[in-house]
């Protein structure tokens, strides 16, 4: 599509925005191999979509788990059991939340500490990322 710049107006200029205006081309039949064409990158669109997905949830799984460990880490300092693990969550979910924006609340961090907890052998983890069906 070829883009048309029409006169801008001072206010526009200083704004530095652009009026544009799109003309379509006039539309013509499309071959059979044209639509193989379009249906094989839609095709590689949507499976590189499908892998970024599953590759930023595999990352923000492992995240989560990192930061399980590290609050029981934090918490037990080689203890059996931690004496101020609730203080240390309200602490961190509020660093968080003001560094982050959402998604670190104590319940949150306490959810991420259990994770942690029930699967702290990492090669587990990983198996447990592939076996996910995002």
């Amino acid at each position: 599509m070829k883009k048309i710049v029409t006169k801008a107006s001072v206010k526009d200029v200083v704004s530095g925005e652009k009026k544009t205006k799109t003309r379509h081309p006039a539309e013509t039949p499309v071959s059979s191999e044209e639509k193989r064409f379009y249906a094989d990158v839609l095709k590689i669109l949507a499976e590189g979509r499908n892998k970024a997905h599953t590759a930023v949830n595999t990352a923000m799984v492992e995240t989560y788990w990192n930061i399980g460990r590290r609050i029981v880490e934090q918490e037990q300092c080689g203890k059996e059991r931690a004496d101020y693990g609730e203080y240390l969550l309200v602490n961190l979910s509020r660093h968080l939340s003001e560094t982050f924006g959402s998604g670190f609340s104590a319940p949150n961090l306490w959810n991420f500490r259990q994770f942690y907890l029930i699967w702290p052998n990492k090669e587990i983890l990983y198996t447990l990322c592939r076996e996910l069906s995002w």
